[in-house]
């Protein structure tokens, strides 16, 4: 009896202790109208030993990836390799192709893809080299479906910029091209393309881009639509700048792809007619690997890669069969913590979306039960570490927490979230996820500080 009220004191102590910085934060006049939730929970027994607002509804920004990551580690397992395959169809007659070259994808988010050195085009090119193709008749064809892929409530703001490009069936370099922009010396004046990578010849970029101050940076943003060729590119770059380049995504990667294969084909001494040929048996002759599971999640986790993320979604979504990603996330997870979510919107599985949301109670239940899959020490391991590396490191910049809590981090339009697991002193694991919603600028500055104080608060659970 007396060392369960001792816990039940400790308890309430640690509980005073971060309600009193939640408080301290709500004292400012800039963040009285934040949203604040927070969960903390015991792995071992699952009870949630925190709550302030835990089951709250609220945007979970790129916190989602702990989900989808996790989905796809559990559904494929570490070590499998996403596989892109290109076909030859027709018959070879005197280093002749009468057919055509056929590109899948199947659903790769890396096919191609420069963050993992892929050099896919100079591979494919020696691949036909070594098949002593000298002329190819038909034309080079990248296999995708006509269907509509960005979800739809995603903003006008996001969907022409890289982090907004979305993966389909047919990929090639995360969907992303690159501008190179020079700037003279005059405030205010349209500043010049030197450049466009891959550039594709049915583009119609209009350039609204000024000179703006020395150290504004980049504040370029691309506006442009599925299936559109008109691309706008607007805002500024600082005075005197060579070579400063803009992402954005791309509107059709797979027309894009056909036209610069086609171009590094002919660059490389392999003609191509660009003739019809239709319903011919295809024979592999190139293929490209993925790096395994385990790789990718690191990468999403750690750089919160929202490519990669929707990726898996799509790829689990087309595996799985299910239609929805909270009737998938139901069926992976759903029988170890659970969590309702289809009580939660799930728009899409990097949370882009500012419609998405989950309560913090959600995601910490989420990732208690997600302990429990033997993939779980792979899954721990792909998110970076709090005050050290990946898109965390700023949250602990004093590198007070000690290396003892690996996490996940969210932001979109005034919302700033993390999520994740930590160790007490004795070594034993813990779920928490802290949300904080409608944050203006200034609220945003001092947020910085709250999680300092929060994150230090949260891990003096060593007495227990």
């Amino acid at each position: 009896m007396g060392i369960f009220c001792m816990i039940l004191l400790q308890i309430g102590q640690y509980s005073a202790s971060l309600n009193k910085v939640i408080e301290e934060f709500k004292k400012i006049p800039e963040a009285k109208y934040v949203n604040v939730s927070v969960s903390v929970r015991e792995v071992n027994t699952s009870n949630e030993i925190f709550a302030y607002q835990s089951d709250l509804s609220l945007a979970p920004a790129s916190t989602f990836k702990l989900l989808s990551t996790a989905a796809v580690l559990e559904n494929f397992g570490p070590e499998y390799r996403f596989q892109s395959d290109a076909y030859l169809t027709g018959n070879i007659v005197e280093n002749v192709l009468y057919g055509n070259i056929v590109v899948d994808c199947n659903f790769n988010p890396a096919f191609g893809a420069k963050r993992f050195n892929k050099n896919t085009l100079n591979d494919i090119v020696k691949s036909l080299q070594n098949n002593h193709i000298t002329r190819i008749e038909g034309r080079v064809i990248a296999q995708k479906t006509d269907k509509m892929e960005i979800p739809m409530d995603w903003q006008i703001g996001d969907v022409g910029n890289y982090y907004g490009a979305f993966p389909s069936d047919f990929n090639y370099n995360e969907n992303m091209f690159s501008v190179f922009f020079d700037s003279d010396t005059k405030l205010g004046d349209t500043v010049k393309i030197g450049s466009i990578i891959p550039e594709y010849s049915k583009w119609k970029i209009i350039n609204k881009v000024t000179a703006a101050a020395q150290g504004t940076g980049d504040q370029v943003n691309f506006i442009s639509l599925p299936y559109s060729k008109e691309i706008i590119a607007i805002g500024t770059i600082p005075v005197n700048s060579r070579n400063f380049e803009i992402k954005g995504s791309i509107p059709e990667p797979n027309l894009v792809f056909e036209e610069i294969l086609t171009k590094t084909l002919i660059e490389n001494g392999i003609e191509v007619a660009g003739k019809n040929y239709d319903n011919q048996e295809r024979k592999p002759f190139f293929t490209e690997s993925s790096p395994p599971i385990s790789e990718l999640i690191r990468e999403c986790n750690y750089k919160s890669v929202n490519f990669l993320a929707d990726g898996f979604g799509n790829a689990l979504l087309q595996k799985t069969g299910i239609k929805s990603l909270s009737e998938m996330y139901k069926a992976i997870f759903g029988n170890r913590d659970s969590v309702n979510y289809n009580l939660f919107r799930i728009n899409d599985a990097s949370g882009l979306s500012p419609s998405n949301t989950i309560s913090t109670s959600a995601m910490t239940r989420f990732l208690s039960g997600n302990t429990k899959s033997e993939n779980f020490d792979v899954f721990f391991e792909s998110l970076p570490i709090v005050g050290e590396n990946g898109t965390v490191r700023g949250f602990d910049p004093n590198k007070k927490t000690g290396g003892r809590i690996h996490a996940k981090s969210g932001s979109i339009g005034g919302v700033k979230n993390l999520a994740g697991y930590f160790k007490n002193q004795k070594n034993e694991l813990f779920t928490f996820a802290i949300y904080l919603t409608g944050l203006n600028d200034t609220a945003g500055l001092f947020s910085r500080n709250f999680y300092e104080k929060m994150l230090i608060a949260m891990i003096d659970i060593g007495q227990f």
